[in-house]
């Protein structure tokens, strides 16, 4: 009877300590979440800058005149050639670009981010999804959900690359990084064997940490994006002669900078609890689940820094 009763309780520590840590890893998936959220308003206003920008190196590149009366050299990389695509001039400051250049339509459509948004948010969506597949594993899903959760990731892989390399800016390097995962991806969603799909998802986590660091070093020419207009009025004439009259752009510029450090922050974030996650699937016995849980308390506190800072910005602070 002992024998029996040691038996059974030997099986039930064993079950205990060998049971995915689901609480954990639940929690740092709503972690993730309310950080990518929090990111959202960051990029909406990317965006929206970003076509600013792309609009108007759209009519400068066509030959409209500056400020000063010049027109602008032609660049040797133009998509679009002046011969094709020029600058009408109707009265002062005004006029239109005669012709179309279809790939300055992600600068100018209502629909859809323009190309280097379009990247940022497509590495954070890939990271998501990464982390959805690795808390599947952990759980221990059925084989037939982590097939289709494979599958999914390794389509929004496949349309990513495809847009990527015309993104410019940190398109390029995102699709460098998750290059090397989608064949990953792939092999796992062929196995049958739960080990053999956790060996590979796992083989792909340095790819999955290096989007992180692209999206990361890409932050300089985010800032640089968002301050554009800005950056402009506090130098223009006006401004220069009236120091006053840049506060404004200057307060905004700076509150920018805040608020894509905070976001800088979060990726740091990320990329330290995306390791503490890899870590726990790989060897959950091992596994420091208290380290997991502060970084996910972490993520929860930086997501909230990035809100507040957008809101800021949105009331004009």
């Amino acid at each position: 009877m002992r024998f029996r009763l040691a038996a059974v309780l030997a099986v039930l520590l064993l079950a205990a300590c060998s049971s995915p840590p689901t609480a954990q890893l639940q929690g740092f998936s709503d972690a993730y979440r309310s950080a990518n959220e929090a990111g959202q308003p960051l990029l909406d206003n990317l965006a929206l800058a970003e076509k600013s920008e792309g609009q108007i190196n759209a009519a400068n590149q066509a030959g409209r005149p500056t400020k000063a009366g010049s027109i602008p050299p032609e660049m040797p990389d133009a998509a679009c050639p002046r011969s094709q695509l020029q600058w009408q001039d109707v009265g002062p400051d005004t006029g239109f670009i005669r012709g179309y250049c279809i790939s300055d339509a992600g600068y100018f459509a209502s629909l859809g981010d323009p190309p280097a948004t379009q990247a940022f948010r497509g590495g954070l969506a890939v990271l998501g999804q990464y982390v959805d597949v690795l808390i599947f594993l952990a759980e221990g899903r059925n084989i037939d959900e982590l097939h289709a959760e494979l599958q999914s990731l390794s389509g929004n892989i496949g349309q990513l690359l495809a847009f990527l390399p015309g993104a410019g800016g940190a398109g390029p390097a995102i699709g460098g990084a998750i290059t090397a995962l989608k064949p990953l991806i792939d092999a796992a969603a062929q196995q049958q064997n739960d080990q053999e799909i956790k060996r590979l998802v796992l083989e792909g986590a340095p790819s999955v940490r290096e989007v992180i660091e692209k999206l990361r070093e890409a932050t300089p020419a985010m800032f640089d994006t968002l301050t554009a207009s800005s950056a402009r009025a506090a130098v223009s004439p006006a401004a220069l002669d009236n120091p006053a009259v840049a506060k404004t752009d200057i307060q905004r510029i700076e509150a920018y900078r805040v608020t894509v450090s905070n976001f800088v922050v979060l990726l740091n974030g990320l990329e330290t609890a995306l390791d503490k996650l890899v870590q726990t699937v790989a060897a959950p016995e091992t596994s420091s689940l208290q380290s997991l849980t502060e970084e996910t308390a972490n993520l929860r506190i930086y997501a909230d820094a990035v809100r507040k800072a957008i809101a800021a910005l949105s009331q004009g602070g």
